[in-house]
């Protein structure tokens, strides 16, 4: 009997049967219906051996599931912990490249003092820039603008102490921020951003890897900071990798992601990055690097790529 024969009790559908009725409930933004065909289309990835597509998938279908109590009731208890297992057990696959560079980032902050992790993760949070600056513009997400002035003063607050009028700016942000990460608005996927060469950007392509929860809780630390000794501050290091942006990628093309140019690029730009923080740059050398990187755009354009 087959993955789905088990798990539904019904005639089994074809991939694209399912890839199908997903883009027709997301135009409804059915959310219910939605959140079951994750689990479904993760599902059957999974059986089918496609783990990179099956772990994004399973990703969304959790997210989407714990977002809202209205979601929630209406799904099975025990898809939850099929797929809870499924996640924890992909998410400890040292097979993942996007879990070999995690581990691998992890090893390297260890050798940074706290003033360096600090210059790496803005370095990080300045190729957002852009993106959330495009992302501003969709409905529900207008909050995201001030992302730019938010940024310019954490930046600042690592060379001279913020004021009041500032500190308060980037509090408001953060207050906004989390309720952001569980917003209908992200998981509305017509809330995507069309690429000049490529498929869309959906907003809900930010979850994987904890995207978001990395950056809210990079913004926490960085404002708890400013009323303390920078130097000696430890912050985590969890948002470098999230510039990858995988799951864009695993969502729209096939094969193994490592593979593609714009991802080689990010992966080139993280290692550097540690390299130059690890040289204790001084306070211009430091913004030269982080305006640059705000000006970037990611993701960055890729050909051939397919709607998925």
């Amino acid at each position: 009997m087959s993955f789905f024969n088990k798990m539904f009790g019904s005639k089994e559908k074809k991939l694209e049967e399912l890839l199908a009725s997903l883009k027709e409930s997301q135009k409804k933004k059915d959310f219910v219906a939605v959140c079951k065909l994750y689990y479904e289309i993760g599902g059957r990835y999974r059986s089918e051996g496609n783990h990179l597509k099956a772990r994004l998938y399973l990703n969304r279908f959790d997210t989407l599931a714990g977002s809202q109590d209205d979601i929630y009731a209406k799904i099975n208890e025990k898809w939850m912990d099929t797929a809870s297992e499924w996640i924890d057990e992909y998410d400890e696959d040292e097979s993942f490249y996007i879990n070999q560079m995690r581990d691998h980032v992890e090893e390297l902050s260890a050798s940074l003092n706290g003033r360096q992790k600090i210059q790496w993760n803005l370095l990080t949070m300045a190729r957002f820039d852009t993106l959330f600056q495009r992302m501003s513009t969709l409905p529900g997400l207008d909050f995201l603008a001030k992302y730019k002035k938010a940024l310019t003063i954490y930046s600042q607050n690592l060379y001279r102490a913020i004021d009041q009028s500032e500190y308060e700016m980037i509090s408001d942000f953060l207050k906004d921020f989390y309720p952001f990460t569980d917003s209908l608005a992200l998981a509305d996927t017509g809330n995507r951003l069309p690429m000049a060469s490529s498929a869309a950007f959906e907003c809900y392509d930010l979850i994987g890897g904890d995207t978001l929860l990395n950056i809210y809780n990079l913004l926490a630390d960085l404002t708890e900071l400013t009323e303390l000794k920078r130097d000696a501050y430890q912050v985590r290091t969890d948002v470098v990798t999230n510039t990858l942006l995988a799951d864009y990628y695993i969502r729209t093309m096939e094969g193994d992601i490592r593979n593609v140019p714009a991802v080689k690029a990010e992966e080139k730009r993280i290692l550097d990055d540690y390299r130059f923080v690890s040289g204790s740059p001084d306070k211009e050398q430091f913004f030269e690097r982080f305006d640059k990187y705000r000006r970037l755009s990611l993701p960055a354009f890729v050909t051939p790529a397919r709607e998925m």
